[in-house]
């Protein structure tokens, strides 16, 4: 019941005690995503439930797959303006659920203009955690790289020839992001411009 106080400050405290539980604060699952919530009317301001966020985030990425309940609320703050939340909730999410289970969840986020609102930091965090050097985070990397936002290229580098396609895609787009075609003009150039096989499409861009 404290999860539902009006005083924020008791709300944090018992989200601290709750993650002393373990696993059996599992029963508290449904007062935790409603943490995750704005606060109903009569309560502190949005600003001050802030900490109440970041404590029930920490708390079910703890339980890991048994808050997969916590997904559809989780999610959204990959979004968020606030770098602490944004964070927080990625390093949740790849707790909780799979690899298989978040990349559509990823990419339908990169479909939407609310992610540039933070650069884009809570998805290359998620992908940053989920071990990076698979397969599934080339096109989600290209796509954020051709958004022009930095980081991207950083994780695609260990990469080398093998993303080079998706690169030259971008590096060639000109609907994509100046700065973004730059960056992969830069891996490409890293990698060796004869070893990925992107002499021919460069060519491209000079005419």
């Amino acid at each position: 019941e404290v999860l539902g106080d009006p005083e924020v400050r008791l709300r944090i405290r018992a989200l601290e005690a709750l993650g002393a539980f373990g696993a059996e604060a599992k029963a508290a699952l449904p007062e935790l995503v409603q943490a995750l919530k704005e606060s109903p009317e009569g309560r502190a301001s949005v600003a001050a439930e802030r900490p109440v966020r970041v404590r029930a985030m920490e708390v079910l990425g703890m339980l890991g797959k048994e808050a997969k309940t916590a997904l559809p609320e989780l999610v959204p703050f990959l979004s968020a303006k606030d770098p602490d939340l944004c964070m927080k909730a990625s390093e949740a999410l790849v707790k909780i659920a799979s690899s298989e289970e978040l990349i559509p969840r990823l990419e339908q986020i990169l479909k939407s203009d609310h992610a540039a609102d933070n650069g884009y930091l809570g998805v290359l965090n998620a992908i940053r955690l989920m071990n990076p050097r698979t397969e599934f985070a080339v096109p989600l990397l290209a796509t954020v790289l051709g958004k022009g936002v930095g980081g991207a290229e950083e994780l695609l580098a260990p990469f080398g020839p093998a993303a080079a396609p998706k690169v030259i895609l971008v590096a060639t787009d000109r609907q994509a992001d100046p700065q973004g075609r730059w960056n992969a003009m830069d891996l490409l150039e890293t990698w060796g411009v004869v070893k990925t096989g992107a002499l021919p499409a460069l060519v491209q861009i000079l005419k």
